[in-house]
C-alpha cells in the first residue's frame, strides 16, 4: 500500500532544508577529509613503492658488484700465484743449475788436478803418495778437520752431499710455499662468499621486511578509509535522525495538517517510519563497521604473526651463529698456527742460506788450498829432481874417488918408485877412505 502526501506546511519544508543544508556541509567536510586522506595514504604507499623499487635496485646493484668483486679479487689472486709460482720456479731452476755448474766444473777441477798429480812426478809412487797425503793432511789440520789416513779420501763426497741437501730442503720450501699460499687463496675466497652470503640474507630480510610493512600499510589504509566511510554515514544517518525528530516535535506542537487529518494516518507514522528506516540503516551500518573492525584486527593479528615469524627462530639462530664463530676463531687460531710455523721454515731457510754460503767460502777455501797444494808438490817435486841429480853427481864423484884411492892404495902397496908420492894415514884421501862414503847431508844443497 503506497501513499502520497505533501507537506505544505512551512515548518516541514524548512526542516528538510535544514536537513539537506547539514547533510551536504557534513557530507562536503567529511569528503575533503577523506579526499585529504586518500592523497596522503597514496603518497605513502607511492614513497614506500620507489623506496622499495629502489632498495631492490640497490640490490641487484649490490650483488653484481660483489660478483665482479669476487670475479676481479679471484683472476688477481690466481695471477698472482701463478707469477709467484713461476718466480719460485726460475729462481730454483737458476739456482740448482748454479750449484749443478758450480759441483761439476769444481768436480772437474779436482779430477784434472788429480790426473795431473798422477801424470806430473817423476819420482816414485809411493813418494808420490806420501807427498799428497802430507800435503792434503796439513790443509785439513789447517781448516779444523779430520786428517784423511789414505790418499783416496777426499772431501768432494761431503760437497756433493751437502749440495743435494741444500738442494733438497729449497724444494720442500718451494712445495710448502705453494701450498700455503694456495691455502690462503681458498680461505680468502671463503670468507668472500660467506661475506657474501650474509649481506645477501641481509638485505633479503630488509627487503621483506619493507615488504610486510607495506602490505600492513595498504591492508590498513584501506580498512581506515572503509572505516572512515562508515563513521561518516553513521554520523550522516544521526544528523538525518536528529533532524527528523525535531521536524517531529515542531510539528506535533503545530496544528492543522492536512496529513494528520485523514483517516488512520498521522504524520508521526511518517516519521517513524524513516526514523525506523534510519535507525535500521545505521544498526546495518555498525554492524558492518563492527566486522571491519574485527576483520581490520585478525588482519592486523595475522600480520604480525607474520612479522615475528622470522624472530621465532631466534635463539636458534644465536646457537648457530655462535658454533660458526667457534669455527672461525678455531680457523684463525689454525691459521696463526700455520704463520708460527710459516715463520719457522723462514727462519730455517735463512739458517740454510746462512750455511750454503758457509759451504761456498769453504769450498772456495779448499779449491785455493787445492791450487796452493798444487803449487807446492809442483816445488816438491823440482826440488826432487834436483836432489836426484845431486845424488847421482855425488855417486859418480864418489866413485871417481873410490878409483882413484884404489889406484893409489894399489901404488902404494906395490911400492911404485915411480910414484913421487907417499901418502900418510893423516892424509886428507886417506882419511877420506878410511871414514867411507861421503853422505848426502855434509854436501851443501839449496834451500828448499
Amino acid at each position: 500500500m503506497s501513499w502520497v502526501f505533501r507537506v505544505p506546511s512551512i515548518d516541514t519544508d524548512s526542516g528538510k532544508k535544514n536537513l539537506e543544508t547539514l547533510t551536504n556541509e557534513s557530507a562536503l567536510v567529511k569528503e575533503k577529509e577523506l579526499s585529504i586522506e586518500l592523497a596522503n595514504i597514496r603518497d605513502e604507499v607511492a614513497f614506500n613503492t620507489a623506496k622499495c623499487e629502489k632498495l631492490q635496485k640497490e640490490k641487484e646493484e649490490l650483488e653484481r658488484r660483489f660478483e665482479d668483486e669476487v670475479r676481479r679479487l679471484g683472476w688477481q689472486q690466481q695471477a698472482e700465484l701463478q707469477e709467484l709460482e713461476e718466480q719460485l720456479h726460475l729462481q730454483f731452476q737458476a739456482e740448482m743449475a748454479h750449484l749443478q755448474e758450480e759441483h761439476q766444473a769444481q768436480l772437474l777441477r779436482i779430477r784434472c788436478q788429480h790426473q795431473e798429480q798422477k801424470q806430473g812426478g817423476c819420482f816414485s809412487s809411493d813418494a808420490q803418495d806420501f807427498l799428497r797425503l802430507s800435503s792434503r793432511q796439513d790443509i785439513l789440520a789447517e781448516a779444523g778437520q779430520p786428517t784423511l789416513t789414505s790418499p783416496q779420501d777426499l772431501p768432494v763426497e761431503d760437497i756433493t752431499a751437502s749440495h743435494e741437501a741444500a738442494l733438497l730442503e729449497m724444494e720442500n720450501n718451494h712445495t710448502v710455499a705453494i701450498a700455503i699460499l694456495q691455502d690462503d687463496h681458498d680461505h680468502k675466497v671463503q670468507e668472500l662468499m660467506s661475506t657474501h652470503e650474509l649481506e645477501k640474507k641481509e638485505l633479503e630480510e630488509n627487503f621483506e621486511k619493507l615488504r610486510l610493512s607495506l602490505q600492513v600499510n595498504i591492508t590498513n589504509s584501506n580498512i581506515l578509509v572503509a572505516s572512515l566511510f562508515l563513521f561518516t554515514n553513521i554520523k550522516m544517518l544521526s544528523a538525518q535522525r536528529a533532524v527528523v525528530q525535531i521536524v517531529t516535535e515542531n510539528h506535533a506542537s503545530s496544528p492543522g495538517c492536512s496529513i494528520c487529518t485523514r483517516p488512520g494516518w498521522t504524520l508521526c507514522h511518517y516519521f517513524q517510519d524513516q526514523v525506523d528506516t534510519l535507525t535500521f540503516q545505521s544498526q546495518s551500518l555498525r554492524d558492518r563497521a563492527r566486522r571491519f573492525e574485527e576483520a581490520l584486527r585478525k588482519n592486523t593479528e595475522e600480520q604480525l604473526e607474520v612479522a615475528l615469524a622470522p624472530y621465532q627462530h631466534l635463539e636458534e639462530d644465536m646457537k648457530s651463529l655462535k658454533q660458526v664463530l667457534e669455527m672461525k676463531n678455531q680457523q684463525i687460531h689454525q691459521q696463526e698456527k700455520k704463520i708460527i710455523e710459516l715463520e719457522k721454515l723462514a727462519e730455517k731457510n735463512i739458517i740454510l742460506e746462512e750455511k750454503i754460503q758457509v759451504l761456498q767460502q769453504q769450498n772456495e777455501d779448499l779449491k785455493a788450498r787445492i791450487d796452493q797444494n798444487t803449487v807446492v808438490t809442483r816445488q816438491l817435486s823440482e826440488e826432487n829432481a834436483n836432489l836426484q841429480e845431486y845424488v847421482e853427481k855425488e855417486t859418480q864423484e864418489k866413485k871417481r874417488l873410490s878409483r882413484t884411492n884404489e889406484e893409489l892404495l894399489w901404488k902404494l902397496q906395490t911400492g911404485d918408485p915411480t910414484s913421487p908420492i907417499k901418502l900418510s894415514p893423516t892424509s886428507p884421501v886417506y882419511r877420506g877412505s878410511s871414514s867411507g862414503p861421503s853422505s848426502p847431508a855434509r854436501v851443501s844443497t839449496t834451500p828448499r
